[in-house]
């Protein structure tokens, strides 16, 4: 199961639904990822400004995430 420890340490503390879904190949909404807030924060992988950027996950997105690696 990929956490999100896993995911900063790998991909940085700013990380955008798409940038992780290219990495994991899951398809995560944003219903499925909690995120750090409604203004536009940088990604640090595609270094856009985005207002997407995941702090946490739902159930649904732990369940997206239980098998990936």
């Amino acid at each position: 199961m990929v956490t999100i420890k896993q995911i900063q340490k790998e991909m940085g503390f700013r990380v955008c639904i798409p940038c992780l879904n290219k990495r994991y190949h899951v398809h995560l909404t944003e219903d499925d990822c909690r995120w750090a807030g409604f203004y536009p924060q940088m990604c640090y992988q595609c270094h856009m400004l985005t207002d997407d950027i995941i702090i946490g996950f739902n159930w649904m997105g732990k369940l997206k995430l239980l098998f990936k690696s």
